[in-house]
Parts: structure tokens; sequence; C-alpha cells
């Protein structure tokens, strides 16, 4: 249903070559996956976008995991327990360069100016806590 939805909200003309190539290969893609619970119209469907071999003959589509790595992450920022803002840094950054990043950012620097930070708690790639007084 993702990328159904995905589909839906596409714009083609504004994109280019590239882009049609995309969208031919998620509809295709869509064919597939719903081919076991309508194989009489999917099949239908394929023949139409121009395929001869059956659709049963067809491959499983493959998933594929570097496909939906980010270069970037959102942390979220706590103080005190509350939610004062988010963070985008590079994936994989450790806990000095997330801090950093936190500390630079305008929302968290007014909630910690002429404060004493007590503790930071830091997991992964999720969330900053900061206990300030």
């Amino acid at each position: 249903m993702e990328l159904v939805n995905a589909l839906y909200r596409w714009e083609g003309g504004k994109q280019g070559a590239l882009a049609l190539g995309v969208f031919r290969e998620s509809v295709e893609t869509v064919i597939v996956l719903l081919s076991p619970f309508a194989p009489h119209m999917t099949e239908e469907l394929w023949q139409r976008i121009g395929h001869e071999t059956p659709l049963y003959r067809t491959p499983w589509p493959a998933f594929d995991p570097s496909a939906v790595l980010s270069e970037e992450m959102t942390v979220v920022v706590q103080i005190n327990g509350r939610m004062r803002g988010a963070v985008s840094v590079p994936a994989g950054a450790g806990k000095e360069a997330v801090e950093e990043a936190v500390m630079s950012d305008e929302k968290v620097r007014q909630w910690t100016d002429g404060k004493k930070v007590l503790k930071t708690v830091y997991v992964p790639g999720k969330i900053l806590n900061m206990v300030v007084r």
C-alpha cells in the first residue's frame, strides 16, 4: 500500500526519462506482488503493459538493503524529560558529534543557556536526553 500511495502522488511530467523508468518498474512490482491475490486480473495487466512471458514465470521482487540506507539520521532532543527539538546528523555519528550538533541548535540553546548539564543519555540513532538545572 505504501508503494501504491507513492505512485498516486507521482507527478509524471515534471521528472525525466529516468523517473519514468522507475515509475514503470514500480507498477510492474505492484502487479507482481498482487498476483497471488488476483491472478487473472494481474496476468491481464502484465500482458497489457507489454510483457510476453507469463506473470507466473516472473521472479519475485528481491529486497535491496542498500536502497533503504540513509546518509542522515534525525535525533530527538529531550531536556528534563520533554521534547525540545530534533537535529539531523550524519548516519552513524558518535555521541560526541551528536552532542555537538545538539548544543549548536538554537532551540536547545534557549533551554540550556545559563544552566548546568547534569546528565546526558544518548540512545544511538534515536534520542539524546539531557538533565539540566
